[in-house]
């Protein structure tokens, strides 16, 4: 009987564990979910004991549901979210405090302290992002001086940093591996994405001490092999990647000008750059695509996302809306020509507007603003926001993007793909399977165990459940950008005014 993919997907407080067969479809899954906390140092944080131990939990009851063993598993692998947080004891192997997410900005402080020493620049070219505290190398700083002689512990290798990626090989592994891969690593802050290493400079700038990082490398690569009491014999874990990079690898995007869009509670657009880094002259995030088949790719970048975005509000504090068919059925009664803008209040560096104190601009509400009215604005300006993500980005690369793929829970909504496809001019796909993270890090795995030849392996093996094609006139596509660059001048000077 052929062997079997065994994916952990991490999407947000939610860990999925996923069984594939060799075509990708789903053969199995599981679901757990671990709560946020907010603690008495105005931290974000998860139980990091508890991840560990759904995840064991979880994959074990996808074998039991399947009816396998270890032994039908070929390898095991892992897509996380970037820009976590963990901290534990090399000894014990225990954290000595909550994962932190990356949505956290109890690290702001020192983000603002750095900015103002003038230190962006030298930060940006290095590791190719800007200072944020939704990168982890801050956290790390802010834990360590927190932690009773936190940085002692730390210079003497007995406190250990890793991201979730490298917080579950530990676990995974029994305590035997302390690695990331590139990409987790790339959104330290402290990673150096030219000389692919950990940057002493940045490290020092961060006030983080080398001896408590993991080991970081390709994403593509045997960092070793599940503990007995986990699967009941070894598995390797043979990919860990972030969630996103995975997606790019899962859309089957593997050259420069393949892109992907993310749809959720906020926007994820990422576009691949080849072998070759490309620095953005229009503010995007420059970090790896993945790493794979002893190569390094690149990437372009661009994230609004929020751990309570826009659309989330209305869907779920508003609750205008339950499903996508629903919000698609409120944007239908609305005319073309409703008039309302929405620009979301997002101010995140790397995004393809960044607005002074996250203020957005709702304009053109009147006194027949209606539910549909609303939510067809907030969908409406999702897609401006890739629209303008990749129209910088191609002008970056110098390249044309022929197709875009599209995952995340907001692309089951008809109407917004469709938009996306009027607006770029270009068709956008959505795949049949929608685990596109969790595929994208099975199929890297498969290509390091053999289980797959290698890209001509894999590329058949993706389907579209739908393609949308552009049906909207020029004209009609025109006026409307304008309108919402208009909206969006006027969103970006209120701002500087507040």
């Amino acid at each position: 009987m052929e062997q079997l993919i065994l994916s952990v997907e991490q999407r947000g407080n939610h860990f999925h564990c996923i069984l594939f067969e060799r075509y990708g479809t789903v053969v199995q899954e599981t679901q757990r979910f671990v709560p946020d906390r907010q603690t008495d140092r105005s931290w974000i944080e998860q139980d990091a004991g508890d991840i560990a131990r759904v995840v064991t939990d979880g994959l074990q009851a996808v074998l039991r549901l399947a009816g396998k063993g270890w032994r039908d598993i070929n390898a095991l692998a892992l897509a996380v979210e970037r820009g976590s947080m963990v901290l534990w004891d090399r000894r014990s192997g225990e954290p000595v405090l909550g994962a932190v997410p990356w949505y956290c900005t109890g690290n702001a402080t020192l983000c603002d302290e750095l900015r103002g020493r003038g230190l962006e620049k030298q930060v940006r070219d290095k590791c190719g992002l800007f200072i944020a505290p939704r990168f982890s190398g801050t956290k790390i700083r802010r834990a360590l001086e927190e932690i009773p002689d936190g940085l002692e512990r730390a210079r003497a290798g007995e406190l250990l940093f890793g991201s979730m990626e490298s917080w579950l090989i530990w676990q995974l592994t029994g305590g035997a591996v302390h690695a990331c891969d590139c990409t987790n690593a790339a959104y330290t802050m402290l990673y150096n994405i030219h000389a692919q290493r950990w940057d002493e400079e940045l490290l020092a700038l961060a006030g983080v001490p080398a001896e408590m990082l993991p080991e970081a490398g390709l994403s593509s690569r045997v960092f070793g092999e599940t503990a007995p009491d986990i699967l009941g014999g070894p598995v390797p874990i043979a990919c860990a990647a972030g969630s996103q990079n995975a997606s790019l690898f899962g859309q089957t995007c593997y050259d420069l000008g393949r892109a992907r869009a993310h749809y959720g509670n906020g926007c994820n657009v990422m576009l691949h750059t080849g072998l070759e880094h490309v620095q953005s002259k229009s503010g995007l995030l420059e970090t790896f695509a993945y790493g794979t088949a002893a190569r390094y790719k690149y990437a372009l970048e661009a994230g609004a996302l929020a751990p309570r975005g826009t659309v989330g509000f209305l869907r779920d504090e508003l609750r205008l809306f339950r499903t996508w068919a629903e919000a698609d059925a409120l944007c239908a009664q609305v005319p073309e020509d409703h008039g309302l803008t929405l620009v979301p209040p997002e101010s995140a560096p790397g995004t393809p507007h960044r607005l002074a104190g996250g203020q957005g601009l709702l304009a053109g509400w009147n006194g027949q603003t209606e539910a549909g009215h609303l939510v067809r604005a907030a969908l409406e300006a999702m897609a401006f926001q890739v629209y303008d993500a990749l129209t910088q980005g191609q002008a970056d690369t110098g390249c044309r993007v022929e197709t875009l793929h599209a995952d995340g829970d907001a692309c089951e909504s008809d109407f917004l793909l469709q938009f996306q496809a009027d607006l770029l001019q270009i068709p956008v796909c959505r795949p049949a399977v929608r685990q596109v993270a969790a595929l994208g890090a099975a199929y890297m795995a498969g290509v390091v165990t053999g289980f797959y030849t290698g890209r001509p392996d894999i590329v058949p093996f993706w389907k579209a459940e739908r393609i949308f094609e552009p049906a909207m006139p020029e004209a009609r596509r025109d006026s409307l950008l304008q309108g919402w660059h208009k909206t969006l001048e006027a969103a970006k000077a209120l701002a500087r005014k507040a």
